[in-house]
């Protein structure tokens, strides 16, 4: 009635000092259950860490409809030709295992960008084939092409939508490949004051950190990472 694929519904439950809090993810056109996720904490940590039990929700919620997008277009017939199919076929064929589904996903991204030119989501998906070719394509060592390639795209994602923390951690990718490292930081300050339940964002931070020579830096900010996903 409302015209929606996925529905999210949660509940708690106290035991003693103990809370959990169980999220299910609901495909509604299948009518099956496609996840679900208990998350435990005690009664005076939902008080003090409320903001991160909200932060590790939607982190699980996220991972579940990604997952559960994913086996939907794996299983679907490739006919549709729009921008955000095209998209979402990118997604399913980019895995990073090799140079052929990299430039085959690319490709995809690109048809994307042609028919809808104001979709981030094929901007930032083809930055990531040209970052994943320029750490992965031992053959030709580092290209220049790839590295103006990724940096123009995540250029035009955020002048698209500056308030997309996926834009700026991208950005933070480009930057960090062109060993501009100060900026990178930045950019991944940005990303991380837009959504903080992306935890992700603080392993990118992590591997700032490696990439400069900070080691001691590098594992408090794991650590610290580690801490937020329980």
């Amino acid at each position: 009635e409302v015209n929606v694929r996925y529905l999210v519904e949660g509940e708690v439950r106290a035991a003693a000092d103990d809370i959990s809090v169980t999220v299910h993810l609901t495909d509604t056109v299948l009518a099956q259950q496609t996840g679900s996720e208990v998350l435990r904490m005690t009664r005076a940590q939902t008080a003090s860490e409320h903001d991160l039990l909200i932060a590790r929700l939607t982190s699980a919620t996220r991972r579940m409809f990604w997952n559960a997008e994913g086996r939907r277009i794996a299983a679907e017939p490739l006919t549709a030709t729009d921008a955000r199919s095209l998209v979402d076929r990118a997604d399913a064929v980019f895995t990073g295992e090799d140079l052929a589904t990299t430039r085959a996903a690319r490709k995809l991204y690109t048809e994307a960008i042609n028919k809808d030119p104001g979709l981030t989501s094929a901007w930032l998906g083809r930055s990531r084939t040209y970052s994943d070719e320029h750490w992965s394509n031992f053959s030709e060592g580092r290209n220049p092409r790839l590295l103006r390639d990724q940096d123009r795209d995540t250029l035009r994602a955020l002048a698209l939508d500056s308030l997309d923390a996926r834009a700026w951690q991208a950005r933070a990718n480009a930057l960090s490949n062109q060993w501009q490292y100060d900026a990178a930081f930045e950019a991944n300050d940005r990303a991380r004051a837009l959504d903080p339940t992306r935890f992700n964002l603080v392993l990118q931070r992590a591997l700032l950190f490696i990439l400069i020579g900070h080691a001691a830096e590098a594992l408090e900010t794991i650590e610290m990472r580690n801490a937020m996903v329980g």
